[in-house]
């Protein structure tokens, strides 16, 4: 016959086990929410790195929608913002301006277009460059019907 001894010294080990299940479900359920938080905090800021984006292109497809060579809305007369425009968006309000510099060789103007918001620095800006050549309808239209290189003077 063995010899049991009474669980009096035992008594309260299953509360303290408890306990300490509580305090580590707590400190998890705890960094779930500031993982949450700060995954809605960077949603925020890609979203508007995304419309800055959008506002830019959109820019250089204005400037590149440009039918005339020549007159007072055509190609030759493509020129700098003098003023900066203000754009209201979803997230934040932007500031758009761009610059227009003339290339020689090849013939073409190369166009940086720059976004901003808040503050303006480093990290609440996107900038966009593009080059845009003029070239005539009737050019376009005989490369896109497969005469070749064909040009129109």
């Amino acid at each position: 016959m063995k010899y049991t001894q009474p669980l009096k010294n035992q008594a309260g080990i299953g509360l303290i086990e408890v306990l300490i299940t509580t305090v580590v479900i707590a400190f998890g359920l705890l960094s779930m929410a500031s993982l949450q938080s700060d995954l809605i905090s960077h949603s925020g800021e890609n979203k508007t790195h995304a419309e800055c984006q959008s506002l830019a292109n959109t820019k250089i497809e204005q400037l590149r929608d440009t039918v005339a060579k020549t007159g007072a809305s055509s190609y030759a007369a493509l020129a700098s913002s003098t003023t900066d425009e203000s754009i209201t968006g979803v997230t934040q309000t932007f500031t758009r301006s761009w610059v227009i510099t003339s290339q020689t060789d090849p013939d073409c103007k190369q166009v940086n277009v720059l976004v901003t918001w808040g503050s303006g620095g480093a990290n609440n800006q996107c900038l966009v460059q593009s080059l845009i050549a003029y070239d005539s309808l009737g050019n376009s239209s005989l490369i896109a019907s497969g005469v070749g290189n064909a040009r129109i003077n």
